[in-house]
């Protein structure tokens, strides 16, 4: 299984160069491709403070557009959960004053939470691989 964090789904969306090769890398290893809720809370904030930026109503268009493309490219992966494990294990890190960011450290104990309940359902690359609409830049 692999876990894309926010910076490999932004390429894989995008259609980059990048994203394209990191596509053909994950289709020709087979493997089940997830991402957490982490990372969605990540694009959604960034979509969020864009629009709110926005006072025109006609300028807040195209970043809703966006918004509701980040939707659906969520809605056909299968998104790690945030749960009371993860958030103690988070506040022992703090405690230990681990010097990562708040949010990979969330990311990568989501991640380690979701191998001890392993009884997830997964989604294949293919239904990962849904995209709708413009890219996002």
């Amino acid at each position: 299984m692999l876990v894309l964090d926010t910076d490999h789904l932004v390429e894989f969306d995008r259609g980059s160069a990048t994203g394209a090769a990191l596509r053909r890398r994950l289709e020709e290893a087979g493997d089940e491709v997830v991402t957490t809720i982490i990372s969605a809370e990540e694009q959604f904030r960034g979509w969020l403070a864009q629009i709110h930026r926005q006072h025109d109503p006609y300028e807040q268009i195209v970043a809703y557009h966006r918004l509701q493309r980040r939707i659906d490219f969520f809605a056909a992966w299968y998104i790690l959960p945030w749960n009371t494990a993860a958030a103690d294990i988070l506040q022992d890190l703090r405690r230990r004053r681990v010097r990562i960011g708040t949010m990979d450290l969330k990311i990568a104990i989501d991640f380690q939470e979701m191998f001890r309940e392993a009884s997830m359902p997964l989604c294949p690359l293919a239904r990962a691989s849904h995209s709708s609409g413009p890219s996002a830049p």
